[in-house]
């Protein structure tokens, strides 16, 4: 057989076997690190927007306030009209008309608070959910990434072991058998 086509042939001679050097880190390599890196600006921007929906939440709740004191002066306005009409006295058309204009005020302002909580709810409900996916596909390629590095680490560990075990021995003793 010849020596440049067998693997082993090394083992008889007395030169160190050629090693490639460690290839140093090249841009291929840095587009995992760019990923992660693009990964963690996309989970920092959901939880800005997170932010941003508890922050308009909060903004809601005191808009609510806002609107019940305005429900408020409508539930005093109607109940001034209805101690009128408990006391008999007659109600012109204007207190009529008021008392129409408080009732669809007050209306409005429920419609408009609710439909403005249900959104936001949904809204936050929905951020929540994209923040905790994420979370867990970078927390996922996080252990990848840990897993690739440990087993190559295992990898080359066991190649420097089994490069330093008397294997030149072995195969110059059993050279005959070795070669069949």
């Amino acid at each position: 057989m010849d020596p440049k086509q067998d693997p082993l042939s090394w083992l008889s001679t007395d030169e160190a076997p050629e090693t490639k050097p460690v290839d140093p880190v090249t841009d291929e390599d840095l587009s995992l690190v760019e990923k992660v890196a693009a990964l963690s600006k996309t989970v920092e921007r959901h939880g800005i927007a997170l932010a941003n929906v508890r922050a308009a939440v909060s903004d809601l709740q005191e808009t609510s306030r806002a609107n019940t004191v305005e429900i408020k002066r409508s539930i005093a306005a109607i109940n001034k009209q209805l101690g009128l009409l408990e006391t008999g006295e007659k109600l012109t058309q204007s207190d009529i008309e008021s008392l129409k204009g408080s009732f669809n005020q007050l209306g409005d302002l429920v419609d408009c608070n609710q439909s403005h909580v249900n959104r936001l709810t949904l809204e936050q409900a929905s951020q929540d959910k994209q923040l905790n996916r994420l979370k867990q596909f970078r927390l996922t390629l996080t252990h990848l990434v840990l897993l690739t590095l440990a087993g190559a680490i295992a990898l080359s560990t066991i190649h420097s072991h089994y490069r330093v075990l008397p294997l030149r021995d072995f195969y110059l003793e059993n050279r005959d058998y070795v070669g069949r």
